[in-house]
């Protein structure tokens, strides 16, 4: 996975860098893919509904 996977919802949800940086470790650091998949899942949820995941 990269920041490009990222990007491509990262525009619904305006966010800091900073933000996007961590969100991105988090997704890209599980070590299942089942476990990323659910993350970017779970990140895409909140970013929809304007959250932020903490």
């Amino acid at each position: 996975m990269s920041s490009t996977l990222f990007d491509r919802w990262s525009c619904s949800c305006a966010t800091s860098s900073g933000y996007k940086k961590v969100m991105l470790h988090w997704v890209t650091s599980a070590k299942k893919t089942e476990t990323r998949a659910a993350r970017l899942a779970r990140l895409r949820q909140a970013c929809a509904a304007g959250e932020r995941l903490r």
